[in-house]
């Protein structure tokens, strides 16, 4: 009996993870990030990617923590690091987060045990309704968008008027940048573009955003910070 319960747990979880995971994108960017992030989640914490991400959560909280808020997003939440620390400081505040990788969001779930509402998904296509969050995060993705303006137009839909967006991502300075621009095709991690602070303020201001506050992190990334202006 306990054998065919386990067996009937498991088979439950499996289809609970096939429903949830996103349909296949015609977008190649996508399918390689969820490809590459499947296969590294369980792992991720340890990686580069996962230490160069540690680093830039580590400022993100930081900035948080000069911030009043009720409800924050995470988009690309990836292991939950960021949400596991802020419900470790205050268990008030209701977390969500989204992440394109099945992997990542069920090794987040692991991570959190139910203190966050964890989904799966697109974020050209956020599942909350709009004016839901006062702060939405985004830390070691933006770069991985192939339609970034989509993504902060979802992004600008969730959040409550004048709501604050925290984006933390890699960066590098002329001609580094371009180079790794260049060669960023060829990795298929499905990173698609790093930006500069005039392109990513650019693109902030074009999306309804009004930029408060640039600065690098380190020599190989930036946070932002901006309000979504009415």
């Amino acid at each position: 009996m306990q054998v065919r319960t386990a067996n009937r747990s498991a088979a439950s979880e499996g289809r609970e993870a096939a429903r949830s995971a996103v349909p296949r994108s015609d977008d190649p960017h996508k399918e390689r990030s969820k490809s590459y992030f499947d296969k590294l989640a369980e792992r991720y914490d340890l990686s580069y990617a996962g230490r160069h991400s540690a680093h830039l959560v580590e400022v993100v909280l930081t900035w948080l923590s000069q911030e009043s808020f009720d409800s924050l997003l995470d988009v690309g939440c990836g292991t939950g690091n960021l949400l596991a620390a802020i419900s470790e400081t205050d268990e008030t505040v209701r977390l969500s987060g989204i992440d394109i990788s099945l992997g990542m969001v069920s090794t987040a779930k692991r991570r959190l045990d139910g203190m966050a509402d964890l989904r799966v998904g697109d974020s050209e296509k956020l599942p909350w309704a709009e004016g839901a969050f006062d702060v939405v995060v985004t830390t070691d993705s933006f770069h991985h968008y192939p339609r970034p303006a989509r993504v902060l137009s979802e992004i600008k839909r969730v959040l409550k008027s004048k709501g604050l967006l925290i984006i933390a991502d890699p960066w590098w300075p002329t001609p580094i940048r371009q180079l790794v621009n260049l060669s960023l095709p060829f990795v298929r991690r499905g990173d698609v573009r790093v930006y500069s602070e005039k392109a990513i303020q650019k693109m902030l201001a074009q999306s309804g955003f009004s930029v408060i506050r640039w600065e690098r992190v380190g020599y190989s990334g930036y946070i932002v910070t901006a309000s979504a202006t009415q």
